[in-house]
């Protein structure tokens, strides 16, 4: 058996390498982020999973089909929302990258004729 430090797991056997425990922080922080971004999907493929479970329910008990019908309609609502989130995120992105942030260029944007009624 190998061990190679504190954050490792001890292996079976000294050729394969030591694997990091799971309960060891990421310096980088870059898992939180992508574990809070998966953690948001699955909830529409949850309900969508859900909804599944309830249409094979409904071979044996028909009252169940709506209920199934219902969470599928759910699942496609909350995709389209985090879908539109998403892209509003990225669109104001997009307009901070691009000099937005400075108070000038805001009160220009605000005062232009075309532009002061999507930003209202």
């Amino acid at each position: 058996m190998t061990d190679a430090g504190p954050d490792t797991i001890a292996t079976p056997d000294a050729t394969s390498p030591p694997r990091v425990a799971a309960n060891v922080a990421d310096p980088a922080g870059g898992h939180q982020v992508r574990a809070a971004r998966i953690g948001l999907m699955s909830i529409c493929l949850g309900t969508a999973g859900l909804g599944g479970a309830w249409q094979a329910a409904a071979t044996t008990h028909p009252a169940a089909l709506p209920v199934g019908d219902v969470l599928y309609a759910l699942s496609a609502l909350i995709w389209l929302l985090l879908l539109l989130l998403l892209l509003l995120l990225l669109l104001l992105l997009q307009y901070l990258r691009h000099g937005g942030a400075r108070w000038h260029n805001l009160r220009h944007d605000i005062r232009h004729l075309a532009q002061k009624f999507s930003l209202a």
